[in-house]
């Protein structure tokens, strides 16, 4: 009988709680929860930010607190098996170099170890990277994202830059062996610089939009498929334009002299 009574005074006290806190009861019934992985896969890759919306406008960072792949992976315990079980969620890279997670002393270790662990995250999936870097700073400030952006360059699929000649100098001894797109929109720091980075050494690049002044030795011309460049100057049209062998689609802007 001391044991029934023990056991009844249990259930009491468990029903006791549950009236107190419904809310609980609500979150375990609830039918999100009977849905299928695949299907809340889909749902976090429509909310996240992708290649295809082509907006480098400054605002977006993936390394921001806020962005769909932090937030999702600290709702509950499945939802964050489930992102860190999704490379291709991870797989779209923007950085905004602009902002204070990177030219605040204080925070730029942690923006390092943010972006070390979102590369760490994507697997070995194909990334889609953007790199935005305003033109009053200097490509010297960033040398400390180098190691951790170069160890990851053999991934790069597409890649968007909108920096200064000396920063893509980070990228020198990089390959980029899985780069199909490639958009450059390039300014100097010194007017009289000139880019390290040759991306002849790129079998699988077919698409390049670029901006900036053009270098012979800079791209494969010979395999481009698409090309864009839309300050256009004398030493293309003498130079790489003999050697569009197979280009598809070829869009130029010439650049006025005054």
């Amino acid at each position: 009988m001391a044991e029934l009574m023990t056991e009844m005074a249990r259930l009491s006290a468990a029903r006791v709680h549950l009236q107190r806190h419904p809310c609980h009861v609500k979150a375990i019934l609830h039918p999100i929860r009977a849905l299928p992985q695949e299907i809340i896969r889909e749902v976090f890759l429509w909310s996240a930010f992708s290649w295809n919306d082509q907006a480098m406008d400054g605002i977006h960072d993936s390394l921001y607190h806020l962005r769909p792949q932090w937030v999702f992976s600290q709702v509950c315990r499945r939802w964050r098996d489930i992102t860190l079980s999704f490379p291709r969620f991870w797989s779209t890279l923007y950085l905004n170099l602009g902002g204070p997670a990177y030219v605040d002393p204080s925070t730029v270790p942690r923006s390092i170890s943010r972006l070390a662990t979102y590369l760490d995250r994507s697997g070995k999936q194909r990334l889609d990277v953007g790199i935005i870097l305003p033109s009053p700073l200097l490509a010297s400030e960033f040398s400390h994202l180098g190691p951790v952006l170069r160890a990851s360059t053999a991934r790069w699929a597409r890649w968007k830059l909108d920096a200064s000649f000396e920063f893509l100098d980070i990228f020198s001894s990089c390959q980029f062996g899985s780069l199909t797109h490639l958009c450059l929109d390039l300014y100097p720091e010194d007017p009289e610089s000139e880019t390290k980075v040759a991306f002849r050494n790129t079998p699988l690049l077919r698409h390049v939009d670029y901006r900036s002044s053009v270098y012979e030795s800079m791209l494969p011309w010979e395999q481009l498929c698409t090309l864009k460049i839309t300050e256009l100057d004398d030493s293309f049209i003498k130079g790489p334009l003999t050697r569009l062998e197979s280009v598809q689609r070829l869009q130029l802007q010439l650049q006025i002299q005054q």
